[in-house]
């Protein structure tokens, strides 16, 4: 993978890593994950 989009997918997951941990604990619960923005 080219060293530009690593970095673009480690700024995002940066930004929204409460975001992701939320969405890790309802999948974990079986519930419904909520909407993440994509990397514009």
């Amino acid at each position: 993978m080219p060293q530009r989009a690593l970095k673009m997918i480690f700024d995002w997951l940066e930004m929204h890593k409460t975001e992701l941990l939320e969405d890790w604990d309802l999948a974990q619960k079986g519930e419904p994950l909520r909407k993440i923005e994509p990397l514009n």
